[in-house]
């Protein structure tokens, strides 16, 4: 998975692997990585069979970055939409599900909503990041190794 961030007019492209196991999840970036976990693991599963309007669970996850703990909690997680995208990986029908979020980051707090596009059999082939209403990241899926 390809990431871009825009900080402050910047954009910056870096390669993101992500594992996910027994709750938690490790994320790669650049030379670094991301420990997350979750008090509810059922915060990673995606059902097999999504449906607009359909609910998903809410919990707290919390990520270790360089450091520094943030937590995190779910207040909105939920299936919006069905739409046909593609990426340079390819074309997939996909389930959009709004996830909001709520935390502190060094005793600030703050509030963002994730959009993701699931592909049954793929997972996640999109998704953008929004705080204070305008998009802060987005991540596309660039290839499939099998």
């Amino acid at each position: 998975m390809e990431s871009t961030v825009n900080a402050a007019g910047v954009v910056n492209t870096t390669e993101v692997k992500v594992q996910i196991r027994n709750g938690s999840a490790q994320i790669g970036m650049g030379d670094g990585t991301i420990d997350v976990t979750v008090t509810d693991p059922e915060l990673f599963d995606i059902p097999n069979k999504l449906a607009v309007g359909m609910k998903l669970p809410l919990g707290e996850a919390i990520a270790n970055i360089g450091g520094f703990r943030v937590k995190s909690t779910i207040t909105e997680n939920e299936v919006i939409d069905r739409e046909e995208i593609t990426t340079p990986a390819g074309a997939f029908k996909c389930y959009v599900v709004k996830q909001t979020s709520s935390g502190r980051v060094m005793g600030i707090k703050s509030e963002s909503t994730i959009k993701t596009w699931y592909s049954r059999g793929v997972g996640v082939v999109k998704s953008e990041t929004y705080g204070n209403g305008k998009i802060s990241s987005s991540s596309v899926l660039t290839s499939i190794e099998k």
